[in-house]
């Protein structure tokens, strides 16, 4: 299990720099799509799985379809949205994939429990793949790489940056308990000390999530608000980081 949970992760990580140069090159709008069909069809495929290596072999492809998430919906962000509204748009996002593990969650147990778990993935799995066509039909103006090749800090200046560290750090500090969490505690509640899956809906990850997106959207609207009296955004990051 613990090769399987973090196989996913391997290929996370490792595709993520790799995913943002695309972005740069080709636009975020089409490597994003791209991304979202791997997903999509890796979801898909977890759902007629028959063994050991071929879930393996679709959690590597689930990492690497996710990986385009973060450096796609950054370069979107940073195109298309106002310096002076970064951080409500950075936060409206922030909410949305928090609530959707959820409501995932509760959404996911329901339909295991009636039709087994197979059908939990084609269920997210088709269902994602009817957000591809709205989603290439949507106009989006973003410069690329090939048209301002010299566009964007070199690496060292990036590597530089302290608040790029610090920021580093915090998130891999959240995330460890974040990912540990909902890899793991719907497992654990279902041992028999703890509770079915039918009750389990209510237990595990959601009120990780929903906990969660409360504060990001309080946050993002604080920096909004800083920006507006002169105050940096990355001071109030770091005060927001030490209560939530």
């Amino acid at each position: 299990m613990g090769l399987l949970f973090s196989s996913f992760y391997f290929t996370y990580v490792l595709a993520m720099i790799p995913a943002g140069y695309l972005a740069e090159r080709y636009g975020a709008k089409i490597i994003l799509a791209t991304g979202f069909a791997l997903w999509s069809i890796a979801t898909l495929l977890t759902g007629v799985c028959s063994g050991f290596a071929t879930l393996l072999l679709c959690r590597l492809l689930l990492g690497i379809g996710e990986s385009t998430t973060f450096p796609c919906m950054s370069k979107l962000l940073a195109s298309t949205s106002p310096p002076e509204q970064l951080g409500r748009a950075n936060g409206i996002t922030s909410v949305g994939y928090l609530l959707g593990p959820a409501v995932g969650t509760f959404l996911g147990v329901a339909v295991m429990v009636r039709y087994g778990w197979r059908s939990s993935f084609l269920f997210f799995g088709g269902m994602a793949l009817l957000w591809i066509w709205p989603w290439l039909r949507t106009t989006v103006r973003e410069p690329r790489l090939s048209q301002s090749p010299q566009a964007g800090p070199s690496w060292r200046q990036l590597l530089r940056q302290r608040g790029l560290w610090a920021a580093s750090l915090g998130h891999f500090a959240g995330n460890y308990t974040f990912y540990f969490v909902l890899n793991w505690l719907p497992i654990i509640s279902t041992r028999p000390v703890a509770c079915p899956y039918h009750r389990c809906r209510s237990s595990p990850a959601s009120p990780i999530c929903s906990t969660r997106w409360e504060p990001t959207a309080r946050a993002s609207w604080s920096i909004v608000g800083v920006n507006a009296i002169g105050a940096s955004a990355s001071s109030t990051r770091v005060s927001w980081h030490s209560i939530m």
